[in-house]
């Protein structure tokens, strides 16, 4: 399934790690988290989770993400 917080829903790094961490998330294959201003501790917390290893699409368009947050999602 799908979560769509994209679109400057005003998500923030803190709020991106919250969710990593809960297991209601298990089931999402999509995450949609497009131009909201969540640097490269979310894209960490994303990486790391274990709750979220079924997703298939991440949308980080407009992000803050660098090249750190990248590699942590390369190494999954």
């Amino acid at each position: 399934s799908e979560l769509n917080l994209g679109n400057r829903s005003g998500l923030s790094s803190a709020g991106v790690a919250s969710l990593a961490s809960s297991p209601n998330v298990a089931h999402l294959t999509s995450l949609l988290l497009h131009q909201n201003r969540i640097g490269n501790s979310a894209i960490f917390a994303i990486a790391l989770s274990g709750h979220l290893s079924g997703l298939r699409e991440l949308y980080l368009s407009g992000s803050r993400a660098g090249q750190y947050g990248a590699a942590a999602l390369a190494r999954g």
